[in-house]
């Protein structure tokens, strides 16, 4: 089995375009999150935990400090 990956990698330039659609109203963002069982840290491993956690556990670690900043905006 072949487990494809999609998402988008948004740009500078697809920021303007998406706004200069001039669309009124709210604005609705869903994040659809599919966590791994154990934390991959393979590309930063001087953040890796002493020991292994799983990546819905990573995702509540890196949420807690954001959480903030992303309310403000």
């Amino acid at each position: 089995m072949t487990r494809d990956t999609t998402y988008l990698e948004p740009t500078q330039e697809s920021a303007q375009a998406f706004f200069a659609r001039g669309i009124s109203g709210g604005v609705v963002m869903l994040n659809l999150l599919r966590f791994r069982v154990t934390a991959d840290y393979s590309a930063t491993p001087d953040l890796a935990p002493l020991v292994p956690i799983t990546g819905e556990e990573a995702y509540h670690l890196y949420m807690r400090p954001t959480l903030p900043y992303l309310e403000r905006s």
